[in-house]
């Protein structure tokens, strides 16, 4: 019986559930760092992150477009 080894390559992508947590100044974000500049930061480190948005609501399609 034949034997085969098959490998798979994909790419990896390490992120978080959510970005915009508090308690994370200080230890991720700088202590001083406003909530409004947390996404930005956060994508300097990590290229994914995951939402549970659908979980409450489905997003509307302008949810999905860029600015």
């Amino acid at each position: 019986m034949p034997t085969s080894i098959t490998r798979m390559v994909c790419d990896v992508r390490i992120g978080t559930s959510g970005f915009h947590y508090k308690h994370w100044k200080g230890s991720f974000y700088p202590e001083r760092m406003p909530s409004a500049a947390m996404l930005e930061f956060y994508v300097q480190k990590f290229d994914t992150v995951e939402l549970n948005n659908s979980f409450y609501r489905l997003p509307t399609a302008e949810a999905f477009r860029a600015s």
